[in-house]
């Protein structure tokens, strides 16, 4: 439960969930990450996508300096919370200013398991899809993760003013969805464009960093990292 981003710079941001989504199909989104955080007095749950046989794409608020690697589980390649294959990491690597993280993994992805980076920027009006484990309710204030993996249909909307980098969209989106990619197609195949940020409230737009203005820093911290 990704219950607030940490170290944004942009106000009026709180993470926001996939709501009212239908079940995802475990074809479309085998590369979708399960990343729990057990550093915490309570767990906090990100998204994230498998790029590259080794590494991880994510937010950078879901995670702190002083975290223990061994209290941080990924699984993959399932629909089901808390199921699928458990990759082991063995090092996070921080953007220095935006929110973008990528996870060094001890053990190889299988090829099936991964999705590229798109090598485009959004375009105004485009529909993309969203896959999340945001959280679904509450009981006796404590929330609720879908059991499920949620699908969703977003709209871009625009580049945000003053951050070049960033992009919005709409879509219903809550916590534990920050980490999670919007999908587009790409050469006729899917392909990550943006990674989720959070919700601007006063305007009512979900904000994600766009993947195209990062596959350098994402190329030379995997070539660093190796």
């Amino acid at each position: 439960m990704d219950t607030y981003l940490k170290g944004l710079k942009t106000r009026n941001i709180t993470d926001v969930r996939v709501m009212g989504g239908t079940d995802a199909v475990l074809s479309e989104a085998l590369y979708f990450c399960q990343i729990f955080n057990f550093n915490k007095d309570r767990y906090t749950f990100c998204g994230g996508a498998a790029i590259a046989e080794r590494f991880i794409v994510s937010s950078s608020h879901c995670f702190n300096k002083e975290d223990s690697l061994q209290k941080i589980k990924v699984r993959i390649g399932a629909t089901k919370l808390g199921k699928g294959g458990h990759i082991k990491i063995k090092k996070i690597i921080t953007h220095d200013s935006e929110d973008l993280a990528l996870l060094l993994t001890e053990d190889e992805i299988e090829s099936g398991n991964r999705i590229e980076l798109s090598s485009r920027a959004e375009r105004l009006g485009e529909i993309g899809t969203f896959f999340g484990f945001g959280i679904s309710g509450f009981l006796n204030s404590h929330a609720k993760l879908p059991t499920t993996l949620q699908k969703t249909s977003i709209v871009v909307k625009g580049t945000i003013r003053k951050r070049a980098h960033l992009f919005a969209t709409s879509g219903n989106l809550m916590d534990g969805d920050s980490g999670g990619g919007i999908i587009w197609k790409e050469h006729r195949k899917p392909v990550i464009g943006g990674i989720y940020h959070g919700l601007d409230l006063k305007n009512n737009i979900r904000i994600f960093v766009r993947a195209k203005d990062f596959k350098t820093w994402i190329s030379d911290q995997m070539a660093m990292a190796l």
